[in-house]
Parts: C-alpha cells; sequence; structure tokens
C-alpha cells in the first residue's frame, strides 16, 4: 500500500462540512491508468480502501469493467473533468456501491458504453448503473453527470438506493443520450431524502421515483412504509429528449408510489416536460389502505405529459398530476398545460387532464394551481373502481382559486359514477375560473348517486356564446341522486348557450356531452338551491326540469340576469311530479332537521296538492289580491300535508 506522503491537498476545493479530512488519495499513485482503455477497477478500489479519493488528472478517463464498494466515511471527489468510463459486459451491480453510511461522491462524470445493461439487485430497486447502495444513510452525491447509460428494465436506474436514509442528491446532470429505466430510483424503504436542482434530458421511463416497496416486496405498515418518509423534491429540471420529436419512452417525471407513509413528501418548484403518463404522481397504498400524506406539491411548472395509454374512464392515468389515496395535502400555485399533445403540439393518441384526483381522498386543497390547454379536462375528481368502497370515501375537498381554461372536453368533472357507493362528503368548489370556446361542452359537470353536498360558490363561468360560437355550451351541470344538497351561490355564468342546469354527462367522459335533460330519479332529500349568482349574456340562465316529485330545486328571488333570452319564470311551482323546481327559498330545518321552504308561487295554485311536505314550509304569492291572503303555511306534515292560508290583506 502507498505511503500517506502520497495524499494530495485538496486544494481549492472546500469538502462538504460532514467530511473531517481535506486530504485523498491519488488514484493514479495506485495504479490507475486513465487511459480509457485499461481496466481501472483494481486500483480505485484500493485507493477507496485507503481513505478519500481525489481524481486530479485533468481530463482522463478511467474504465470500471466491475463494481467498487465504498465503505463507510469516504469522500470520491474529482475536479478538472475526469471521467468513470463504465462498461459492463453483462449483468451488473454498479459502479460504486456503497457499502456504508456517510459518504460523499461529487464532481464525477459518469459515463456509460450506450449498449443495454440490466443491473442486478439484492431486492429489484438498489440497481443504480452508476451509483447504488443498500441499508445506508447520510448519502450525499452531488456535481456529477451521467451519459450513454441504455437499461434493459424500467426498474433499473443510473442512480439506486433502498432500505437507506438520508440520501441527498443534488445538482447532477443526466444527458439525453440516456434510455429507459430511472435516472434517480430510491425506492423500497428509502426516507428522509432531498433531491434538488438536478438537470436531466433523458429518455428515461421515471426521472425520479421514490417508493415504499418495487416488484414483490412485502408492504408491512409498521415498517417499510413508515420508512418512507419526509422526502424533499425541489427545483429540480426534467425534458425528456430534450424536448425533441414526438415519441418518448418516458411515463413519469416524478412518481411517488406509495410512498409518503404516514408523513411528508414536498414536491417544489421543479420543471417537467414530456411523458406519456403523469408529470407528478402521488399515490398512497391501495393495497394496506393506509394514506399518504400531508403532503405538499406547490410551484411546479408541467408541460406536455399524459395521452399515451388507452383508459377509458375519465382519462385516468393520463394526466399532468395525479394524486390518490391522500389525506391533507395540498397541490397549490402549479402550472399544467398542453396534457395529451406532444411538444410539436400534434396530440397524442389518448385524451389527458390536468389534475386527476382519484381513491380516499380526505382533506385535500386543490388551490391556485393554473390548468389550460389539456387535450380532455381540467381537474377531474373521480373515485374510480374500487372493492372495498366504504374506505375510500372522498371527504373535506377545497378546489379554490384556480384558473381552468380551455381545456378540450371540461373544465372539472366531480363525479363517483364508476362506484356509486363512494360517498363524496364536504365538496368546495369556490373562487376559480373556468372558461372555454369548445361547443357541445359543459364547463363543469357534477355527476353523483350518493351522499354528497357540494357546494359551488363565487366562481366565474365564461363561455363564447356571443361570439357566435358556443353553441349548446352550459357553464355548470348537474346530474346527482342520493341524499344531497347542492349549493350554487355567488357565481357569474357569462356568455354561455346556458348557465346552469340539470345535464346528463357521459358515462366515460371521452366522447360528446349530450345536452338531452337526463330522466334518472332522485331519492328524498335531494335539493339544488341557486342564490345570489349573476347570469349574463346567456341564452337561458337555468334549465332546472326534474323527473320526481320527490326530487327538489330552489331558484331563489335573489339571483339576477341580464341579457339572458330565456330566464326562470316567477311560476314555477307545479303540483305535477314532472316539474319540482321553485321559484322561492329553503326557509330553515325544523327539529328533524327536515328542511323548510318558502315558495314564491302564483295565486291560481294557492295551495300545494300533492309532494312530502313538512310543517312550517310556506308559500308566498306573487300576485295577492286585496281582502286575499299573503300566503300558506304547513301545519301538519303530509304528502301534501295541511295547509292553511295566512296574512289576510285589508279589502
Amino acid at each position: 500500500m502507498p505511503a500517506e506522503s502520497l495524499a494530495i491537498a485538496v486544494n481549492p476545493v472546500v469538502p462538504p462540512s460532514n467530511v473531517v479530512e481535506v486530504y485523498g488519495y491519488d488514484v493514479m499513485a495506485f495504479g490507475a491508468v486513465g487511459d480509457g482503455t485499461t481496466d481501472d477497477t483494481k486500483a480505485f478500489q484500493s485507493a477507496i480502501n485507503a481513505g478519500n479519493v481525489i481524481i486530479s488528472a485533468p481530463s482522463v478517463s478511467y474504465k470500471i469493467l466491475t463494481t467498487v464498494d465504498i465503505p463507510a466515511n469516504r469522500t470520491i471527489y474529482a475536479h478538472n473533468n475526469a471521467t468513470i468510463l463504465v462498461s459492463p459486459s453483462s449483468l451488473y451491480s454498479g459502479a460504486f456501491r456503497c457499502v456504508g453510511s456517510n459518504i460523499n461522491i461529487i464532481g464525477v462524470n459518469f459515463k456509460g458504453n450506450g449498449t443495454s445493461t440490466a443491473c442486478t439487485s439484492s431486492n429489484g430497486s438498489d440497481n443504480g448503473a452508476a451509483i447504488r447502495g443498500t441499508a445506508v444513510s447520510n448519502i450525499q452525491i452531488s456535481n456529477c453527470s451521467f451519459e450513454l447509460f441504455v437499461c434493459t428494465n424500467d426498474d433499473d436506474s443510473i442512480i439506486g438506493f433502498s432500505d437507506s436514509q438520508c440520501v441527498k442528491i443534488h445538482n447532477n446532470s443526466f444527458k439525453v443520450t440516456n434510455v429507459n429505466g430511472t435516472d434517480i430510483n430510491l425506492s423500497y424503504s428509502v426516507g428522509a431524502c432531498i433531491i434538488t436542482e438536478n438537470h436531466s434530458q433523458s429518455e428515461c421511463d421515471k426521472f425520479i421515483h421514490i417508493s415504499s416497496y418495487e416488484n414483490s416486496e412485502t408492504i408491512d405498515a409498521t415498517s417499510n412504509i413508515s420508512k418512507t418518509a419526509h422526502h424533499i423534491i425541489s427545483k429540480n429540471i426534467f425534458i425528456s429528449k430534450g424536448g425533441i420529436g414526438n415519441t418518448t419512452n418516458t411515463q413519469y417525471g416524478i412518481l411517488a408510489h406509495v410512498a409518503g407513509g404516514v408523513s411528508y413528501a414536498i414536491i417544489t418548484d421543479n420543471i417537467l416536460v414530456n411523458g406519456t403518463r403523469h408529470g407528478i404522481c402521488l399515490q398512497g397504498s391501495a393495497t394496506i389502505g393506509s394514506a399518504s400524506g400531508p403532503n405538499i406539491v406547490n410551484g411546479n411548472i408541467i408541460r406536455y405529459f399524459g395521452g399515451g395509454e388507452n383508459k377509458t374512464n375519465y382519462w385516468g392515468y393520463n394526466s399532468g398530476i395525479k394524486v390518490e389515496v391522500m389525506n391533507g395535502s395540498v397541490i397549490d400555485g402549479n402550472l399544467i398545460e398542453y396534457s395529451g399533445y406532444n411538444v410539436d403540439g400534434s396530440a397524442r393518441s389518448y385524451k389527458a387532464a390536468g389534475i386527476d384526483i382519484i381513491r380516499a381522498m380526505k382533506n385535500v386543497k386543490i388551490i391556485n394551481n393554473i390548468i389550460q390547454n389539456c387535450s380532455g379536462g381540467g381537474i377531474m375528481l373521480n373515485p374510480e373502481f374500487i372493492a372495498t368502497a366504504s374506505t375510500y370515501n372522498m371527504e373535506n375537498i377545497d378546489i379554490s382559486g384556480n384558473i381552468i381554461t380551455g381545456n378540450g372536453d371540461i373544465q372539472l368533472l366531480i363525479t363517483n359514477r364508476l362506484n356509486v357507493s363512494i360517498n363524496m362528503i364536504r365538496i368546495t368548489v369556490s373562487d376559480n375560473t373556468f372558461s372555454s370556446t369548445e361547443d357541445e361542452r359543459a364547463l363543469v359537470a357534477i355527476d353523483n348517486n350518493g351522499k354528497y353536498d357540494p357546494l359551488i360558490t363565487n366562481n366565474k363561468f365564461v363561455g363564447n356564446y356571443n361570439a357566435g360560437a358556443g353553441t349548446n355550451q352550459i357553464g355548470l351541470a348537474i346530474r346527482t341522486s342520493g341524499t344531497s344538497i347542492t349549493r350554487i351561490d355567488y357565481n357569474i355564468f357569462d356568455n354561455l348557450y346556458i348557465g346552469s342546469g340539470r345535464r346528463d354527462v357521459p358515462a366515460n367522459g371521452l366522447g360528446t356531452w349530450p345536452l338531452a335533460e337526463d330522466s334518472t330519479h332522485r331519492e328524498i332529500g335531494t335539493l339544488i338551491r341557486y342564490s345570489n349568482n349573476a347570469f349574463e349574456s346567456c341564452a337561458t340562465g337555468i334549465i332546472a326540469e326534474f323527473a320526481s316529485a320527490n326530487e327538489i330545486a330552489f331558484v331563489e328571488p335573489s339571483n339576477s340576469f341580464k341579457s339572458v333570452t330565456t330566464v326562470p319564470a316567477k311560476q314555477l311551482y307545479s303540483p305535477s311530479a314532472s316539474n319540482q323546481v321553485y321559484y322561492g327559498k329553503v326557509a330553515g330545518l325544523d327539529a328533524s332537521n327536515n328542511i323548510l321552504i318558502e315558495l314564491i308561487i302564483d295565486i291560481t295554485t294557492p295551495i300545494p296538492t300533492t309532494t312530502q311536505y313538512y310543517q312550517g314550509d310556506r308559500v308566498l304569492y306573487t300576485n295577492p289580491a286585496a281582502a286575499g291572503n299573503i300566503g300558506a303555511v304547513c301545519v301538519t306534515s303530509g304528502t301534501p300535508g295541511t295547509w292553511k292560508t295566512y296574512g289576510v290583506i285589508a279589502a
């Protein structure tokens, strides 16, 4: 072994703060040749066994044919453009394998041989062709570059770690010559990782993958998933194939698959361009029923993702951001555009959405995003198919402050039609702007068959009807059944063929939007209420004709109609089963929490004669006469109950 005097000073390089030594061994002193042809593997292994390694010779290439094991407490630092040529002959365990903790790899240029290589691995996830490790901690890989790595399998990777903690991957470059596999793979029980300021133009399957498991590994709620927590993924740039050409092998920008555990993943300020499935995919564990989160997805730019896979149910698996099985998460301030399109603007084979929200979502905020020009939809809130439906309700979802515009089929779809046993509870849609120039479309559709109480408030729905287009555009289409109360308050409906109304929604969301009125009956207790809305420059303000005597809609006097061809007439009440639409308001609840109503009706039908009413329901007459009454009140509940007039008017 060379004497200690062969160590050279690292000058002017300042090592990372957690590196104690400021000296390292030059691999040349251990017999490395650096001519790009001679196998320098043994020289590197001898040097790293001795201590820290400095690669100092200018512009040299060291060839590594087998794996170099890096023990604990080591730093490998390269400067002067030194390159590691990774040229395995067949199955391969990675150029550098971290077998201990507290390791730094800084400034190394890794270059593959440009041919397809399968990486061997002990558990299917730590299979990095350049750098890998298992059961280690406090690893830093920074200022390195990677090129000409061609992976055989999607689960192969350039950097791969498993069952590890505290891995920092910072300011590395992945070149356009990398193909297939994953650039950065921290899967199977990897936690507390920081992935920042990396740049990739790879044509990889995934840019970044964090996960609690890979392949057939067993998921354990108390061990594996609990280790996959507290990740920060920030300020990375990924542009598949350098943004050139329409074909790409890339599916995901950032995939957090059954990750986040019961703690946090923060994904912020990344730029992700060009992939056939999802820009960002966050998925909790459907296998063990454990929701992921809280997670924060903020300030990302996501362009040209989705459209590469045929999923007929509301564009699932094709979107800018997909979120599944989350608890307490925030999707805030992201720009998502051109989902379902190639970088040259041509459409991909299948449609795609901006944000796809499915399965078991609770306490989630989708706020302040800009979603535009996606081929399918803007935001899709969709439970999808789940066998154990009661576990996968959607609760406390806030969609607010978003600008959603120019998306192909719809701007927002909220539906549980694919699994009607799933309840969607406390859904709020507020302060958004929805706009489109597409004909025969609904800007927003609510399609529900269960317990459901959405609040639609302070939104702006904008079409282009008065421009001579926008034929059959509807601002807000509603198709509900079950025990739901839909409140539509303080919205602006502008320049639409129909402002809002009860309309059918296609079963798969992929066809045209038929505007024929839906005849599906709803159960007792269903209520739609319009109040304090402004309808401007619409052909029709509200169409709310229903097919069941038990379904109720209110158009309150507080709504305004300006330059609207057809407005709801004040005589909307009819005792027949074909039109239970009321001009009036909800007056309150009785002791049994039944809704009490106050109706404004014509004097020619002064007292209801059919339908269930409750003690305390009232009607007000629109054309009262001298010596007549102001209205009538229900004094005994029933169908229609017992009614008495009140408020005698002087003769």
